[in-house]
């Protein structure tokens, strides 16, 4: 398999919504601050679809906007997913409260589309997952 893949079909479905997964951006310190934690994203799903052999096309979402949902006024990023089974979001939720602890909860149903902001940031395809490169090119994480 190769270690890049140009311009994949990216799974996202209008009108369908589906949960969320919210971080408080602002308020984590230490390794995972400033932004850091995202890394934790394509490190869990590659070692999630190696361990259940998942093969699907899936794609994670990511879009940030202001909220008080953690009682203060913040920056938060919301997860979104197409193509993973809900059992996949409920183990990243875990995996990422275990590093950010409180500063990370399940949130309200969204509806993601690129012309609100969501940006793709992990792509699964053929078993392996990938990042973005830049506009076209996706990189095989692990590789």
């Amino acid at each position: 398999m190769p270690d890049s893949l140009f311009n994949p079909t990216l799974a996202l479905k209008a009108g369908e919504p589906v949960p969320s997964i919210e971080v408080d951006n602002d308020e984590i310190s230490g390794q995972y601050a400033s932004g850091a934690w995202e890394g934790l994203l394509p490190e869990f799903t590659a070692s999630w679809v190696k361990q259940k052999k998942f093969a699907k096309p899936a794609t994670i979402w990511t879009w940030g906007s202001q909220s008080v949902s953690f009682h203060h006024l913040g920056f938060s990023v919301f997860i979104a997913q197409f193509g993973l089974p809900m059992s996949y979001f409920e183990a990243l939720e875990r995996h990422l409260a275990s590093k950010l602890h409180e500063k990370v909860r399940f949130s309200d149903y969204v509806q993601p589309s690129r012309s609100a902001g969501w940006r793709a940031r992990v792509h699964v395809q053929d078993g392996a997952t990938w990042v973005l490169a830049d506009a076209y090119e996706w990189s095989k994480v692990g590789a």
